[in-house]
Formats: structure tokens, sequence, C-alpha cells
């Protein structure tokens, strides 16, 4: 027989509790009025409770995820930690109140979730899936250049970010700020060569090897002068050629021309008001300067860019099972107009952008399938691949997914003839 369940009545403060001011009475007939304005209480026992659990995109429940309420209006309430089993709860909320809930966990993106008025509920449940944040897995190499005499930073010294993983292949290129910094970001594993090249100083190679996901590297140049060189002055006058006017901080390159006509970056500057701009401690040698001015300008462009739909992960395996490997976002080389967003690359197909999957070494020549994880709202996407710079002539399209969030994901399965070894597999849309 069932149990009834009966209800009682129980003692709540009605208003949040009241003090007053502090006063003293001094002398016998001295009399204090205390007045007090009582609020009403909103943390009654029959509050709102939200609960739920945390999950990775593999519903594998995330320990230690950080859940935290705030106002409508983003002001800090509450936080609380999951527990082993990914769960969380807070009990007694106002219900006449709407709230915004965030989920994040280390190495997991921000979640959010907004809930409205609850007047007629008591519980709600809150679940959270966390995505992965590809993003964190890139590392960042930062750096001050001083003066190794007087420590003074060094202005728009020219830095190099040089790949020694791969025949010492130039990177990057920045500058330095006016307070000698520099920062190179979204940077792979790998061995790394720092060149710090500054007018009047002796170049200085610093060495970088990243190791770890999300590592943060910081690095000192101290550069020193050099001595007893023949030094002279570059400068002149940046204007602009529709009305011969002066143009005012426009970005002014100096470079090294080379024995074989190659160029070097070696300063950088912008011009002053009048378009005046200066390099001074030039050694003797060959240059040439190179400006330009950036402008905004508004462009309307089409609401998708891609042909292709966005890609999320790209699975090869053989049909015995002896290999199989999944490559992501962070995995492949993306050029042109491609990139990531969200754990996903877009832009395949617009403005040259395309992406390589490259170091695929398989065990044996022969057929394999590449299973393509995508997401698309459109029904006209699609693709075109070559395997080892040989195009299958072939045209693979995707049908449309519901939406281009990770939960809507699908499959497409396409068959390659790939060699013993390494194979390079190009994605793209003609």
């Amino acid at each position: 027989m069932e149990k009834l369940k009966f209800m009682s009545n129980i003692m709540q403060d009605k208003y949040n509790l009241g003090q007053s001011e502090n006063n003293q009475i001094t002398h016998s007939t001295h009399e204090i009025n205390f007045d007090l304005k009582l609020f009403l209480n909103t943390n009654n026992v029959s509050g709102l409770k939200i609960y739920g659990i945390v999950l990775d995109e593999n519903k594998n429940p995330i320990k230690n995820a950080t859940i935290k309420i705030m106002s409508e209006e983003y002001h800090p309430l509450f936080h609380t930690k999951t527990n082993s089993k990914g769960e969380y709860n807070f009990n007694n909320l106002p219900r006449d109140k709407s709230y915004n809930v965030f989920a994040i966990s280390k190495g997991y993106m921000l979640e959010q979730s907004k809930i409205s008025l609850f007047l007629g509920k008591q519980n709600l449940e809150l679940d959270f899936v966390l995505r992965e944040d590809i993003e964190l897995k890139f590392s960042i190499i930062s750096g001050l250049v001083v003066n190794s005499i007087t420590n003074e930073p060094k202005e728009n010294v020219v830095v190099k970010l040089i790949n020694k993983n791969d025949k010492e292949i130039l990177q990057a290129v920045t500058y330095t700020n006016n307070k000698g910094q520099f920062i190179f970001s979204k940077i792979n594993k790998g061995n790394y060569l720092v060149n710090i090249n500054a007018l009047g100083f002796n170049n200085l190679n610093i060495e970088a090897n990243i190791v770890n996901d999300g590592q943060l590297t910081s690095l000192t140049g101290r550069i020193t002068e050099k001595t007893n060189i023949s030094t002279g002055v570059i400068s002149g006058h940046i204007k602009d050629c529709e009305n011969n006017n002066f143009t005012e901080d426009a970005d002014v390159i100096l470079y090294e021309v080379k024995s074989d006509d190659s160029l070097n970056p070696i300063a950088f500057t912008k011009t002053i008001k009048d378009g005046f701009y200066m390099f001074g401690n030039v050694p003797k040698g060959r240059y040439k300067i190179k400006s330009n001015k950036m402008q905004e300008v508004k462009v309307n462009f089409p609401s998708d860019l891609s042909n292709s739909p966005n890609f999320y992960s790209f699975t090869i395996s053989n049909s015995n099972g002896s290999f199989n490997k999944t490559y992501y976002a962070k995995d492949v080389l993306l050029y042109g107009s491609s990139k990531i967003e969200n754990n996903f690359i877009e832009n395949i197909g617009s403005f040259l952008g395309y992406l390589i999957i490259q170091g695929v070494n398989v065990p044996t020549n022969g057929d394999y399938n590449l299973k393509i994880k995508y997401v698309t709202t459109y029904n006209n996407r699609s693709c075109n691949i070559s395997v080892n710079n040989i195009s299958t002539e072939t045209v693979y399209g995707f049908e449309a997914t519901e939406t281009v969030l990770l939960s809507s994901v699908k499959e497409k399965i396409i068959s390659l003839k790939l060699v013993q070894g390494e194979n390079v597999i190009k994605i793209y849309n003609e």
C-alpha cells in the first residue's frame, strides 16, 4: 500500500533580518527612535533546485567542473564543483528570478544556459556537454627585447620565428611594441629559433622548444650594440598619389637586399604627421623600403562563404582494422581563408581555402576508408580530394545536417587508394 505524503506547516522568516544603526542614551530623559524597513525574504524553503550532470563529448562525466550561477544582469551569485560522477546541485534558489548558468573545466570550452522565471517549478534539471578546447593545445612564445647595457626596451625590432623542425623555415614575423614586447601565438609543438634583428645591434638567436600542449614560453633578448662600424641614415616621406598629401601613421618596413636580390626585413617604423619616417644606425649595404596603410572598409559578404561543409574530424582506416587513425582540426594544415572556429574547419573552397592531412603512414598498398564528420545546413555542399597530388576526379556531396552544432554531426565515408608509407591528402573545392 502506498504511503500517504503529509504536508505540515513550518515557520519561516517573512523578511530578511533587519538591523538598526548604533545609538546611545546619555541622560535620563533622552529618547531614541529606531525605524526599520524590512525587505521580503526570497530565500524560502520551497525555493528552486537546479541540478544536473556535466559530460564530455564521449558522454564521460567530468569531475571538478565549475558551475557558476549569475543573475540576469551577469552579477555573480553562486558557484559549485561537480563530484566524481560529474553531478552538481544548487538548492533553495529564488524562483522569481532569471539566471545565467555557466559550466567550464580545464581543457574544455565555456558553455552557457539561460533559464527564465520558474514560479511553477521546484526542480530544474540542467545538463551540460563540454567540448574540448582545441585552441588550448596551441602554445605561445612571448618575449622582451632590451639593450644589454642600459636595459632599455627596444621598439620596432624585427623578430622572426623560425621552425627548426622543417629545414629552418620562416614561420612568422612580428615587431616589438613601445615597451620592447613581442608575442607569437598558435604555436604547435616543436623546436624553434627566435631571431632578433635591430638596426645598429648584433643579431641574436634564442632557441625555444615547445614540448607540451598549451605551453607558455617567455624569453628576454639582450641585444648588444655593434662597435666600430660605419652607419648611415635612411629617411623620407610617404605621400598619397591621389591628392599628393603626406600620409601619417603609415607602416614603413626597411629591407636589406641580399646578393641574390632576396629581401630580408630588418626594421619597422611608422610615419609621423608630415608623412616623414627615419631609420638610424643603418650599416653599409643595399636597402629597399615598402610602405602601406590599413583602413577600415565595409564589405557585404554572402552569409556563407564556403563551398564545403564545416569539417570536424577525418578518420582513415582499412577493412581489417589494422590501421585506424583520426585527425582533428588541430592536426591538419590550413591554407588560404580556411580557419578553425569552435573546433570545426571552415571556409574550405572560399578564397583558395584548403586543408592538407599529412603524415598518413599506412602499412600496405590498398583501399582505405576516409570517414569525414561534418556539419552544414545547406544541401549543395561538396569537396574535392587529391592523394599524393593526384586528384580522385570525383566531386563528393554532403547531406545537410539539422544544425551546425556538434550534436548534429553526420558522417561521410569515402574510399581512397593509398600507398604503403607516407601519404598526403588534400581536401579542397574547385
